[in-house]
């Protein structure tokens, strides 16, 4: 479970003020706005939108950054950036495709899951270029299955949504 969140008394903002205030970069800041350039304003306009989700996800992260899956089953994702369109829509998710039942969503993967597999298995890895935000697992909300024979059962497909690193 994930711990509840601290309350915001401004204190590490403030820290990182101070830091920000003190390096080359404020001062690059101070020497641009003199000449009359905005730095990075166009960014800054592009980005606004996306930093509220990204924050968020940071913020969320933030309680236990140890953490490589959340699970919550029916419970909402938490986006790194802005959803896809069609998961705005309200027939989102769409059904099960095998019995026709409302899917949910189950859990998803966080980019510390990277992290934490390339440090404890880098051999098993080796140069491969893995990268993602978040992978957001749907899946049947009845728990369909599949009968193979008189025992085993196949659990249903899972509807599996990336969305890349910011």
């Amino acid at each position: 479970a994930e711990p509840p969140a601290q309350p915001k008394n401004g204190e590490r903002e403030l820290e990182l003020l101070a830091r920000y205030s003190g390096s080359e970069l404020a001062n690059e800041d101070i020497n641009l706005a003199a000449e009359g350039v905005d730095a990075g304003a166009q960014e800054e306009d592009a980005d606004v939108a996306g930093d509220t989700w990204f924050l968020k996800f940071q913020r969320r992260l933030e309680r236990s950054p140890r953490q490589v899956v959340r699970y919550s089953w029916g419970g909402q994702p938490l986006w790194i950036s802005a959803p896809p369109e069609e998961a705005k829509n309200s027939a989102w998710p769409p059904p099960c495709g095998r019995c026709g039942a409302p899917c949910l969503f189950e859990l998803q993967l966080l980019p510390t899951l990277l992290y934490e597999v390339r440090r404890r298995c880098a051999a098993s890895i080796g140069d491969y270029d893995i990268e993602w935000g978040t992978v957001l697992v749907y899946t049947c909300s009845q728990d369909c299955v599949v009968a193979r024979g008189t025992v085993a059962r196949v659990a249903a497909d899972a509807l599996v949504l990336v969305q890349p690193a910011v």
